[in-house]
């Protein structure tokens, strides 16, 4: 099974590919970005997401699971489902896989 399969919207493809912008164009503009997974009732911080994986602010411990991702980006909410692959240890990388919605 492919780690995070091609993601349906732009933020979506942006976000789960980790595609950096190619413009050398410099603009006085910040996006406000927030990235969240819901699990079971809790909300986790996410800091990075790409690669087929969700990195985390703080380490985290998941069984095999399922969850949400919801990204913010100046007010635009974007959602996914994710499959999340359970670890033994406390770590911040964690493997997922999107999932149908």
């Amino acid at each position: 099974m492919p780690l995070l399969k091609r993601a349906n919207t732009a933020h979506e493809r942006s976000a789960m590919n980790d595609i950096a912008p190619t413009s050398t164009a410099t603009y006085d503009y910040s996006a406000q970005v927030r990235i969240r997974l819901h699990v079971n009732g809790q909300t986790y911080r996410v800091a990075q997401i790409g690669g087929g994986r969700l990195i985390f602010d703080s380490p985290v411990t998941f069984p095999d699971t399922t969850g949400t991702v919801v990204m913010t980006v100046d007010g635009h909410e974007e959602r996914w489902h994710v499959a999340i692959h359970g670890q033994s240890q406390p770590t911040r990388v964690v493997a997922a896989d999107s999932t149908p919605a």
